[in-house]
């Protein structure tokens, strides 16, 4: 599939519910974008309750709020967000605005799990 997976797990209200989400790790060069959608579709099959994407400024890196608001589009119930966005090349009061709308559009399936960064 040309697609790395590094689970992660968050742990909600009690230890009985634990929940996996899925970080692709994926570049221009090594993942078609033409495959995403069909690839969280799969991840959300497995059971996974998320997708996450990080941030870097890297030409070969595909932008993150574009991939997580498509793979919101063609699934159900999965969660998605960002570990960490880089405020060096994302303003943040615009990358507050792409957030809500997403949140808006998605209900409460948005996540950030992280914070902000520098480069």
């Amino acid at each position: 599939m040309g697609i790395k997976f590094y689970p992660h797990f968050t742990v909600s209200g009690s230890m009985k519910h634990i929940k996996f989400g899925v970080l692709p790790v994926l570049s221009k060069q090594s993942f078609p974008v033409e495959e995403w959608a069909q690839t969280v579709k799969n991840i959300e099959e497995l059971g996974y309750s998320g997708v996450f994407k990080q941030d870097h400024f890297d030409t070969t890196a595909y932008d993150p709020i574009a991939l997580l608001a498509s793979a919101a589009s063609v699934t159900k119930t999965m969660n998605i967000g960002s570990f960490v966005f880089s405020v060096d090349f994302r303003h943040p009061v615009i990358l507050a605005k792409a957030a809500a709308t997403l949140h808006l559009i998605w209900q409460i399936r948005v996540r950030n799990r992280g914070g902000l960064s520098t480069i």
